[in-house]
């Protein structure tokens, strides 16, 4: 497991435990302001996850990219962190798993992430999740993009 996943996967764990302490203390002091405390607390936590998520995915994909000279094309997506490519001469060049299942690739509401390679243009891809509301809104919206 690369240290970039372990390190997405210790955050991931600590704001669920983070979110359980909240819970736990709000239960039993039984406080109606812990309850209106807790939800803006959860969203921010789940945010902050994603945001690290997200920044564990693009140093991977940075870490792609030295390797294979690019970035991995829109139908190759996260396979392409997956699994050894087929063309010989690529598959010198690879040295993944980048991660270890394409199931990693989700946001802290369990929604997958979107990847797009570089617009014309531009020079870095496209990474963001859905956001709470779990709705695609092209990066905008309440959609999170770093």
């Amino acid at each position: 497991m690369s240290n970039s996943v372990k390190v997405v996967l210790l955050l991931i764990a600590a704001a669920a435990a983070l979110g359980v302490a909240v819970a736990g203390f709000c239960s039993v002091v039984g406080h109606g302001c812990c309850e209106r405390a807790q939800r803006p607390v959860r969203k921010d936590v789940r945010t902050e996850v994603t945001r690290s998520v997200l920044k564990g995915v693009r140093d991977t994909l940075e870490t792609y990219k030295q390797h294979m000279g690019r970035y991995p094309t829109a139908a190759e997506s996260w396979g392409a962190l997956v699994d050894r490519p087929a063309d010989p001469i690529l598959a010198t060049r690879w040295r993944g798993p980048y991660i270890e299942t394409r199931e990693v690739a989700r946001d802290a509401w369990g929604h997958p992430l979107v990847y797009r390679p570089p617009p014309p243009g531009q020079t870095v891809p496209v990474v963001y999740s859905f956001g709470p509301n779990g709705e695609d809104e092209g990066g905008e919206g309440d959609d999170i993009s770093g």
